[in-house]
């Protein structure tokens, strides 16, 4: 059973909350409302935070570890949409525009999350213009993220969304030769790409002949901007 403890305005996560893009243009006695009301919940185990189809009473933040926004069919089968890192506020458009959420969120061991209900939220909002704008921009800013993100699925073939993945880990500065980790298992990593661990595997072979080269959780790059070039979606007759 996850552990649970209020977001004190003394702790180190108010602060890290407090970048979180949903709350950083948000003036600071908006912030102190919603966060009298936030708790934070700390899983020592991996385990499920939502299912797809729960009513969206909370909208959350992630302050340690990740969670995975996951899409199930009738058959079992499992397609990630999207994984969360810190500091990210994710479940804000459910709450707000939906009332359930539409994925199923996961949670990995070790992972802390902040949870405000959406009660609390829906009550300063009609306070507020303010807030109610900054919320509105925030929401607006998320959906043509995620927007881009289903073109980018839409246009690249597999091997170049493997090489994007790769190209974005890296420090965008660097050049020639760069090592990057994997953010997470590659278990994960082809969930995340919508293929197999089989083809997975496939991949990291195939871009060998991009000059990519693995060790566990460790990619080599031999140039990172050849890599960039070849990740262009399909079209260009790189894949």
């Amino acid at each position: 059973m996850p552990r649970q403890q209020l977001l004190r305005s003394s702790d180190r996560d108010m602060d890290a909350v407090s970048g979180a893009e949903l709350f950083a243009g948000l003036a600071p006695n908006h912030r102190q409302t919603l966060f009298e009301t936030a708790s934070v919940m700390h899983a020592e185990e991996s385990g499920i935070l939502f299912s797809q189809g729960d009513p969206a009473e909370e909208f959350f933040v992630v302050l340690d570890g990740m969670v995975s926004l996951s899409i199930y069919d009738a058959d079992g089968s499992q397609a990630v949409v999207e994984t969360v890192r810190p500091v990210r506020t994710f479940a804000e458009a459910a709450a707000f525009l939906f009332g359930s959420f539409p994925v199923t969120g996961e949670y990995e061991s070790g992972t802390r999350v902040a949870r405000f209900p959406v009660s609390r939220l829906m009550a300063e909002l009609g306070k507020s213009t303010d807030l109610a704008a900054a919320f509105l921009a925030a929401l607006a800013r998320r959906e043509q993220e995620l927007s881009t993100k289903i073109n980018q699925l839409k246009l690249r073939s597999p091997a170049e969304r493997l090489g994007r993945l790769l190209v974005d880990l890296a420090d965008p500065s660097a050049q020639g030769e760069v090592t990057v980790a994997l953010p997470y298992e590659k278990a994960m990593v082809a969930k995340v790409l919508g293929i197999t661990p089989e083809s997975l595997s496939r991949l990291f072979a195939r871009l060998g002949g991009w000059g990519v080269s693995t060790n566990g959780r460790a990619v080599t790059i031999e140039s990172l901007q050849h890599l960039r070039d070849r990740c262009q979606p399909s079209g260009r007759g790189a894949c």
